[in-house]
């Protein structure tokens, strides 16, 4: 762990040195905390600690190019906080038929968002394969959004039919709402309610199957 640490830290410092002008070419400030909480924000979201340390780090430094985006990046993944409810999204078939998201049909939908080279993405689905046989007829709806891009189609077609997913796919092409979204790390899960709202955000599978235990049984 200390030598991961010891990396990253390094990883950080070279980072800052080598990004340390914005587009006008105006110089920046090569702060690793900053850096720091930028990768944080991309990685995981939204997080009150994260907004705090943002305006810490301005207060020392100042607003620059990279404080700016960070805010932006906080601010579109505040739209997906627990609780909230999960915005309107345009997504496709593997088609390109223009599909709309429904909740009220089921009591309880998990959205997971992909592509067909995440080994992570692929381990999860096979997981979750035994959690939708077991409560799909009691009320859970799964739907995994792709946000691989448009040339790779008929790979993401190829990759749902060879693994089985007998799911809803749904397609976020060239993941222009994972953008808007903040969504940059994958898999990414939202456990929505019946009224549209989050109730769960990268839920593990064990915390998962609580909750349908408990709802759905």
């Amino acid at each position: 762990e200390n030598i991961t640490n010891e990396y990253y830290q390094k990883y950080l410092s070279n980072y800052a040195l080598s990004h340390n002008k914005d587009k006008s070419g105006i110089e920046i400030n090569p702060c690793i905390e900053l850096w720091d909480l930028y990768f944080k924000v991309m990685k995981s979201g939204y997080n009150l600690s994260y907004e705090k340390a943002l305006s810490n780090i301005d207060a020392k430094i100042g607003k620059n190019e990279i404080s700016d985006k960070i805010n932006q990046m906080l601010a579109a993944s505040s739209r997906i906080r627990l609780n909230n409810t999960f915005p309107v999204l345009r997504l496709y078939d593997a088609t390109k038929k223009l599909e709309n998201l429904d909740f009220s049909k089921s009591k309880y939908t998990l959205i997971d968002f992909w592509f067909a080279d995440c080994s992570p993405c692929i381990k999860q689905f096979e997981y979750l394969k035994g959690i939708y046989s077991k409560y799909y007829l009691k009320g859970l709806r799964i739907i995994a959004i792709s946000i691989d891009e448009e040339k790779d189609r008929y790979r993401l077609v190829e990759t749902i039919h060879k693994n089985k997913y007998v799911w809803d796919n749904l397609w976020d092409i060239d993941a222009k709402n994972a953008d808007i979204l903040n969504i940059h790390s994958y898999p990414k899960s939202f456990l929505i309610d019946s009224r549209g709202q989050i109730a769960g955000i990268n839920l593990s599978i064990s915390d998962l199957e609580k909750i349908l235990q408990k709802n759905l049984e």
